[in-house]
């Protein structure tokens, strides 16, 4: 199908929509980023941190940025980016922006809410991402297992 393959990346003007699932000789099928078991691989612009986004079901405004130590400094309005440490998506591609982060006392992680930069409700032409160096990528990565 045009050269689409599983596991390529999908992004639209706004930002990462997600990631080739399924393709067969004249479709394909994106699990999208507000898909409960999608995660995103992303990075804080301010400090580099590299953490999980990932949609809990809920708003497809929003998701939860995940395990992100309380040592690290989160502030409502940084910024999230993908982090390229995938094949999926090349470095800097806009996810969202942290709207809200609370730390309990005692607790070791911060939750996170994220807005996405996304709208999936306005979604209309998206590109897929062809790395030509994600096969090579993909082995290496499954020859740690």
């Amino acid at each position: 199908m045009d050269g689409i393959e599983e596991g390529m990346g999908v992004i639209c003007g706004q930002g990462v929509v997600g990631i080739i699932k399924t393709v067969s000789d004249h479709f394909s099928i994106a699990i999208p980023t507000i898909h409960t078991n999608a995660g995103v691989s992303c990075r804080m612009v301010k400090n580099n941190y590299i953490a999980t986004i990932q949609w809990d079901g809920k708003n497809p405004n929003y998701a939860n940025l995940l395990d992100v130590a309380s040592h690290i400094n989160v502030e409502e309005g940084d910024t999230l980016v993908t982090s390229g440490l995938t094949p999926i998506f090349p470095k800097d591609i806009p996810v969202g922006i942290v709207e809200n982060c609370k730390l309990k006392s005692g607790d070791s992680y911060y939750t996170i809410r994220v807005k996405l930069s996304t709208d999936f409700r306005r979604l209309d032409y998206v590109h897929i991402i062809a790395n030509p160096m994600a096969k090579e990528q993909n082995a290496l990565y499954n020859g740690l297992d």
